[in-house]
């Protein structure tokens, strides 16, 4: 036989039910609040810069020689050296894949950092192989993570990634 809560439990419940219920503020009533004046003295956080902001004045961290190595979808390795510019010129940054074991494959080009978000600490944009062409994908969408050191590329029929260290 099933057990039921007596009578003055449920009693005790309903009192504390009503003793913690919380009424809703009365609609259209006004609130106040203070917003402070802004300090516009103050610097920008490059990690926090707007997506427009320009790239050549708040990229200095993160501005010279990255290496690295990168990993296709398919399991192709490669080794990868990224110059970063730091503007939102073209180029922003120029890459060159250096040959390895022997291999006389190599390619370069620019990263044309013109697509939104780049910000001071991630350049997103198009790159242009220069050098080698036929030997490299010409046209990968870049995604590089300065803060992180990794880029993402994607291509046509490949993805890619790459961990860069900054060595100057």
């Amino acid at each position: 036989m099933a057990a039921y809560p007596s009578p003055s439990f449920a009693l005790v419940l309903v009192v504390l039910l009503q003793a913690c219920r919380v009424s809703a503020p009365e609609p259209n009533a006004p609130v106040a609040i203070e917003i402070p004046p802004i300090d516009e003295s103050s610097s920008v956080d490059p990690e926090l810069a707007e997506p427009d902001a320009d790239l050549d004045e708040v990229a200095t961290p993160y501005r010279g020689k990255w290496e690295g190595r990168g990993v296709q979808d398919d399991g192709q390795r490669w080794d990868i050296v990224v110059e970063v510019l730091g503007s939102d010129q073209k180029p922003c940054a120029r890459v060159e894949y250096p040959p390895k074991g022997g291999s006389s494959v190599s390619c370069g080009g620019e990263w044309h950092c013109d697509l939104p978000p780049s910000t001071a600490a991630r350049l997103v944009g198009v790159e242009r192989i220069l050098e080698g062409q036929g030997r490299c994908i010409d046209g990968c969408r870049v995604d590089f993570d300065l803060r992180r050191g990794r880029a993402a590329f994607d291509c046509p029929g490949v993805t890619a990634e790459a961990e860069l260290e900054r060595v100057r």
